[in-house]
């Protein structure tokens, strides 16, 4: 068996929480994606340490009570028991397995008592690996021994991505695991097995009992790495993509856009209309924050878009963009070829020209409506807002207005 080196703050929690369980017969393993990046780099910076036992949840409560900072319960119900120890995040799942039922969005979770059950019923290979923390000998001298029943470590070498049990029974336990997938090909360069490929194109329809959230935060993890172009390779080549997202025609090259949620979202949907975009945003659940952010940088890109000639005037058109904002909208410009880097070293140039001489994004008027109600002996109404409008128009192609201009321009306007 392959001996697994913890680093020493992770070994030595680890060997704190082993001891009570040990003294109770039942057996602790450290699982998941901890185990898997340990094995690909060595120590890991995670703050996020995942456990399976033998051991019932109202068991594993009681055992971690007196230890940890913090317990959360919310999980308790599918076997899973959340703490804050040392400023990290711990979570304890007895062994148990999802299996989703064809009619419902909510998986039936049981719970064997069998680690070998527990690890065939995860989602990969790579995540289906365990180090068993108990046994005194173990924790005493901090030597721990990898359980990898289904080929892990030899599919992190060969950069293979399968599923411990076949692919059908995987994914028909939990569809999402497609998506899944999708991820890790993206997220750690691993190559998809064929038959997981040929799985995928055959069960995508599958993935209609998944909700939206969970959905949501797949993409919303594969858009920030890197490179997401793996994953969207296989992503679309299943056909996934098209069933999830039918307004991508062919998936944008996402590595030139800054990994940013928003500005990944905005590149992604782009071909999309904003209509469009913010409809798919919210049938993913997306949070508000997230939907507005998207369309404001999707509006001014298109606006940047629209520019034939740049120049003051162009600048002062873009509203009420900060030099932030133009700045980033620029950048995801480029990324997504609609204006190339000369274009926007050009464009940043004459922002930082007209600095210090005015605002280039400064929409004030020297009027109000209630001083041209006054002036001109107007009722509230259409009217004044039209003449505000055109000032506002004035104002941003021809830069900033006085008094006595702006009030000479409406008596002009109201005379014809």
């Amino acid at each position: 068996m392959t001996s697994v080196e913890l680093p020493s703050d992770v070994a030595s929690l680890c060997a704190s929480l082993a001891v009570p369980f040990d003294r109770k017969g039942r057996r602790l393993y450290l699982v998941g994606g901890t185990v898997r990046d340990l094995l690909v780099s060595g120590p890991t910076d995670s703050h996020d340490l995942d456990f399976t036992t033998d051991a019932p949840p109202e068991e594993v409560r009681a055992l971690l009570a007196p230890l940890v900072d913090d317990l959360w319960l919310q999980g308790e119900r599918f076997g899973t028991i959340a703490a804050s120890w040392h400023g990290r995040t711990v979570e304890v799942t007895t062994h148990r397995r999802e299996v989703y039922d064809p009619r419902s969005r909510q998986p039936k979770v049981t719970f064997d008592g069998d680690l070998d059950s527990d690890l065939s019923r995860r989602d990969f290979t790579v995540n289906a690996m365990a180090v068993e923390l108990t046994g005194r000998a173990a924790y005493a001298r901090h030597t721990y021994q990898l359980i990898d029943l289904f080929g892990g470590r030899d599919d992190l070498d060969r950069r293979v991505l399968r599923t411990p049990l076949e692919p059908a029974v995987a994914f028909g336990d939990d569809p999402l695991r497609m998506l899944r997938a999708v991820r890790f090909v993206a997220s750690l360069g691993l190559r998809p097995a064929p038959e997981l490929v040929d799985a995928i194109s055959a069960m995508r329809d599958r993935m209609s009992v998944v909700s939206a959230e969970r959905v949501r935060d797949e993409l919303d993890r594969m858009l920030v790495v890197p490179d997401p172009a793996p994953g969207m390779a296989l992503l679309f080549g299943t056909g996934l993509g098209a069933d999830l997202l039918p307004e991508i025609a062919t998936p944008p090259d996402l590595a030139r856009v800054e990994p940013d949620l928003v500005l990944r979202w905005t590149a992604f949907l782009a071909c999309a209309s904003p209509e469009a975009t913010r409809s798919r945003l919210v049938s993913l659940r997306q949070p508000r924050r997230v939907v507005s952010a998207v369309l404001q940088v999707r509006g001014l890109l298109d606006r940047i878009g629209s520019i034939d000639r740049w120049d003051a005037a162009a600048v002062r058109r873009l509203e009420a963009a900060s030099d932030h904002e133009l700045r980033v909208a620029l950048g995801l410009a480029v990324g997504i070829g609609s204006i190339t880097l000369r274009d926007r070293a050009a464009v940043e140039a004459l922002v930082a020209s007209m600095q210090g001489r005015e605002d280039p994004f400064d929409r004030s008027l020297p009027v109000d409506g209630s001083t041209l109600i006054g002036r001109f002996g107007l009722e509230p109404g259409p009217i004044v807002g039209e003449l505000l409008a055109r000032l506002r128009a004035v104002r941003a192609s021809d830069g900033p207005l006085t008094r006595d201009g702006a009030l000479a321009l409406c008596e002009e306007w109201l005379s014809t």
